[in-house]
């Protein structure tokens, strides 16, 4: 009922004072705004009204033709006239505001608009009582006000009267504007945003989404070197650095199926500030499709710090996020040290020594939180030993992968 606001209290007092067997004019409407909930509201409106007239029951709704196609509308809405013959009805006229309606509308604004009974010297020759048809023109009428901000009802509906009187502004449809453009008749509708407003965003967005999923799924099942590309498309430079990570990558993934990995991955990020050593590192969790941690080490400075991080005992818990207890929750993350050189000595000499060796990480508080680190990618970034990198070093990164300590890599102990 609110969303016809006062224009419809015509409406209401048209059922009301006909339910009291009182001659009442037949009322209309000019309905603007979303025309796409127009039928819907009409319906919830005269719902309400038959309600409040203790009416026996609610008027049925047609839809006339409007301005769809070769359709007739003043010879529809006097046959629709004659087929109610004195019963209750509701004709919403659909397309209203076409201009090819136009001087149909102003033939039923002369002879059907507010009479008690009707005619037509071309369709309806033998006056037929309807009282009780109530008539709306739908129309779209202040359409562009549903995407701005909220506005009284009655600043919505004046909107509509205004449109109204530019459209039907022609002297020779004085009379369609006297009544149709009166302001208390009416009326703007909100309802539901139109399809067809949005469908183009929902499905720009709804591509793009499809698209990222596929390079995704492509990266990892359709053969060597796709995830590569897919890092390299992403990431301007470091050929070498995004290589390495890659093949690593695509080697784990291979291991899938076999013995369970005991040791986690570990990747050494080196460079000067700059090079994109912590966007690669947040590739790989896009790329592996896994949740990101992100650890600013330049908090962690003090030892005090460092023992938060892996579970302080009560008497030293300052509060702060505890790792063991968010790869309790995240079994697969990417984990990244983010300028490790910035932490307290001890985070590597009493902390993830053992851990990363053992493959698991135990909460320092509670020995019965052991979170598995098998599945767990590290990745550690550091501007240490910048002076060393050759050539131009604003775009070269070095990664290193963890390889349990031996062999020819380099092992966290050495950072």
């Amino acid at each position: 009922m609110r969303d016809l606001g006062r224009a419809f209290g015509h409406v209401s007092s048209w059922l009301e004072l006909s339910e009291m067997n009182v001659s009442a004019a037949s009322p209309w409407v000019t309905l603007g705004g979303n025309a796409s909930a127009h039928v819907a509201a009409v319906r919830r409106g005269l719902a309400s009204s038959a309600e409040a007239a203790a009416a026996a029951f609610v008027p049925p709704v047609t839809v006339l033709c409007g301005g769809e196609g070769a359709c007739s509308l003043a010879a529809e809405a006097a046959q629709y006239v004659e087929e109610r013959d004195g019963r209750y009805g509701a004709a919403v006229i659909a397309g209203a505001d076409d201009p090819a309606v136009a001087s149909s509308l102003q033939a039923l604004a002369i002879y059907f608009f507010g009479r008690l009974r009707c005619a037509h010297p071309a369709f309806l020759r033998t006056p037929v009582d309807c009282g009780r048809i109530a008539w709306f023109l739908s129309t779209s009428f202040a359409e562009d006000r549903l995407y701005g901000s909220a506005a009284p009802p009655d600043d919505l509906s004046s909107s509509v009267a205004e449109a109204a009187e530019r459209t039907w502004a022609a002297r020779s449809l004085s009379p369609l504007r006297r009544k149709a453009a009166f302001a208390d008749r009416c009326v703007f509708v909100r309802g539901d945003p139109p399809r067809s407003h949005l469908e183009a965003i929902y499905d720009r967005a709804n591509h793009q989404q499809q698209q990222d999923e596929q390079r995704k799924r492509s990266s990892k099942e359709e053969g060597p070197g796709n995830l590569r590309r897919w890092l390299e498309a992403r990431f301007v430079g470091q050929r070498g650095a995004v290589a390495g990570v890659a093949a690593k990558l695509e080697a784990l993934s291979s291991l899938k199926g076999s013995r369970r990995r005991q040791q986690p991955t570990v990747f050494y990020f080196y460079g000067v500030a700059g090079t994109g050593k912590t966007r690669l590192a947040e590739l790989v969790a896009e790329a592996l499709e896994r949740p990101l941690i992100r650890l600013e080490m330049d908090s962690y400075s003090a030892e005090i710090d460092v023992n938060r991080l892996f579970g302080a005992p009560a008497a030293y818990d300052a509060g702060g996020p505890c790792l063991v207890d968010e790869l309790l929750k995240k079994k697969n993350a990417v984990v990244v040290f983010d300028e490790i050189e910035k932490a307290h000595p001890s985070i590597f000499r009493e902390k993830l020594h053992s851990a990363l060796s053992a493959g698991v990480m135990t909460h320092k508080r509670d020995l019965q939180k052991v979170a598995d680190l098998s599945d767990v990618v590290f990745a550690f970034t550091t501007n240490c030993f910048e002076d060393l990198l050759p050539g131009d070093s604003t775009t070269t990164t070095t990664t290193t992968p963890y390889s349990g300590g031996g062999g020819g890599s380099s092992s966290y102990e050495e950072v």
